[in-house]
C-alpha cells in the first residue's frame, strides 16, 4: 500500500515538474538566452570611398545577452591599421542598443576591392566576446558610387575570449529557478526508476 502511494506522489510530481518547465520554457521551443553576447545589428555592408578622402560610418550594436557588458567597441580585422580609427565606446544592459561610428581614412594611392571584418569587443568583469561582419569596401579614383545598409537579425554568432579564468556570473531568478526543476526533475526520474527494478 505505501508502495503505491509513494508510486502515484512520485508520478504527479513529476508531471507537475514538466507542466512547470514547459511553461517556463525550459522543455522545448525556447532556447535558453545567451549569458553573454553581443552583435552588430545594422551597418553598411559594401561601401565606396574615393583614394585620399575621410568617411564616417556608423554602426547599431545590441547586448543580445542577459549580463551587462561594458567597454563596447569597434575594431577590424584584414585592413590596413592606418586607415581605421573608432574611439566610441559604449555600455550596454541587456536588449540595449547604441550607435558607435569608425572613420576610413584612404592615402591617395590606395585601389582595389578590400573585404575586411568590422568587430564589436566588448567584456563583463573577466569574460571578453566579440562578433563579426564583412565589409566589402571598393576605392574609387574620381568615380561615385553609394553604399548599402544591411539590418540583421537580432543575434549572430558569437565568439568567446576567457582573458583568465571565468567567474560564475549572477544570473537571473528565472535561470536558477529552471536549472532546479530539472535536477529535481531528474532525481525523481531516477528514484521512480530504480524503485521500478
Amino acid at each position: 500500500m505505501a508502495r503505491n502511494v509513494f508510486y502515484k506522489r512520485a508520478a504527479v510530481t513529476l508531471l507537475v515538474c514538466f507542466m512547470v518547465c514547459a511553461e517556463a520554457g525550459a522543455v522545448e521551443g525556447d532556447t535558453p538566452p545567451q549569458i553573454y553576447d553581443v552583435g552588430i545589428v545594422v551597418y553598411d555592408d559594401l561601401l565606396f570611398q574615393e583614394a585620399g578622402t575621410t568617411a564616417t560610418y556608423e554602426v547599431t550594436v545590441r547586448n543580445t545577452g542577459v549580463m551587462d557588458l561594458s567597454d563596447v567597441r569597434l575594431g577590424m580585422e584584414r585592413l590596413e591599421e592606418e586607415w581605421f580609427s573608432s574611439d566610441d565606446t559604449a555600455m550596454l544592459e541587456s536588449g540595449q542598443e547604441a550607435n558607435l561610428t569608425y572613420t576610413l581614412q584612404m592615402p591617395e594611392d590606395s585601389e582595389g576591392t578590400h573585404a575586411f571584418s568590422l568587430v564589436v569587443f566588448a567584456s563583463s568583469g573577466r569574460t571578453g566576446i566579440s562578433s563579426m561582419e564583412i565589409v566589402s569596401l571598393n576605392i574609387g579614383h574620381g568615380t561615385t558610387a553609394t553604399t548599402t545598409t544591411t539590418t540583421l537579425p537580432p543575434t549572430t554568432e558569437t565568439t568567446h575570449f576567457p582573458s583568465e579564468p571565468a567567474e560564475i556570473p549572477e544570473s537571473s531568478g528565472q535561470i536558477d529557478a529552471n536549472l532546479i526543476i530539472v535536477a529535481a526533475m531528474i532525481v525523481m526520474g531516477y528514484v521512480v526508476v530504480k524503485k521500478i527494478l
